[in-house]
């Protein structure tokens, strides 16, 4: 039997996720003794890793909703102290180019990397620079003002190698911006390895804010800001269906994605919506337990 990994973060052992699990293919995942990051048991293949994001892209999933877009645009906006005379933004794993979009609408000289060839596909098409695959140093090497990483760190094994490359790209003084699921959530306490979004081998780690706190000063970085965003019910409600309604599938008829980006929509609808998303990330954010950790540091 294969020996389980240890945290990539820590280097030391983990305790299971789930106490029963008997998925076929799936490993187990492993709650970090020390940091709490979840990580998978066993470090994916490269043939694993290319039958996964072979067909990763598709028409459908490089759409970007508008909700989504203007929330890109208002984060985008606070970007401008950051900016000098070389006006330059990366975005490490673009994927449909919606922030650097709302970067370009902004006068941002753009670049940015991936991994599909759609995606960088339309990147050429809005002539940025940009780069298919593993970044060397050769490849976009900057000095940026800013530097993005959004939904990317928990696509990786090894998240400090990541924010290392990020790190040797950011001008000093200049700003590093991401987002990453908070593996201490209220879906990830409450439902393990349930939650939808401990996939293999697609994300093979989720990190906790005390986690992601040392690897940014592990890289280089002060002033640093990590905030808890966010919850998309779609799993618990799933899971409820399921143990109400025994035969169904469970699921709500939307996707988790799009069930997530309707919901951020009617919370906009108007004040007394509004009012109520406030107090709820306020609260959230209080807690630590929102599905996402929205991180800001500043190169030293």
């Amino acid at each position: 039997m294969e020996a389980a990994l240890l945290c990539p973060i820590c280097g030391l052992g983990g305790t299971p996720l789930a106490k029963r699990f008997s998925i076929n293919s799936t490993p187990q995942y492993m709650s970090c003794v020390k940091c709490k990051s979840i990580y998978a048991s066993k470090k994916a293949t490269q043939k694993e890793l290319l039958a996964h994001y072979s067909s990763y892209y598709s028409a459908e999933n490089l759409q970007i909703p508008d909700v989504a877009k203007n929330s890109l645009a208002k984060t985008v906006s606070t970007f401008s102290k950051f900016r000098t005379i070389n006006n330059t933004i990366c975005d490490i794993g673009f994927g449909a180019g919606a922030l650097l979009e709302a970067a370009e609408a902004l006068s941002w000289e753009c670049a940015g990397s991936e991994y599909s060839a759609d995606a960088i596909a339309i990147g050429r098409s809005r002539g940025w620079e940009v780069h298919q695959g593993d970044l060397t140093l050769k490849d976009l090497p900057g000095p940026y003002d800013v530097v993005t990483i959004i939904e990317t760190l928990e696509h990786v094994h090894d998240p400090k190698e990541l924010l290392m490359s990020a790190s040797v790209r950011i001008r000093s003084g200049g700003l590093l911006y991401g987002t990453t699921p908070n593996a201490r959530s209220i879906n990830a306490l409450l439902l393990k390895q349930e939650w939808s979004v401990i996939t293999f081998p697609e994300h093979p780690i989720l990190i906790s804010k005390k986690a992601l706190t040392r690897l940014l000063v592990e890289t280089g970085f002060g002033d640093i800001s990590i905030k808890s965003r966010g919850i998309n019910p779609y799993d618990l409600i799933s899971k409820f269906r399921l143990r109400s309604k025994p035969g169904s599938s469970g699921s709500p008829e939307l996707g988790r994605v799009d069930f997530g980006y309707n919901l951020n929509s009617t919370f906009s609808k108007n004040l007394i919506m509004r009012t109520l998303k406030k107090i709820i990330m306020t609260f959230l954010g209080i807690t630590n337990i929102g599905d996402s950790l929205v991180f800001s540091a500043v190169k030293i």
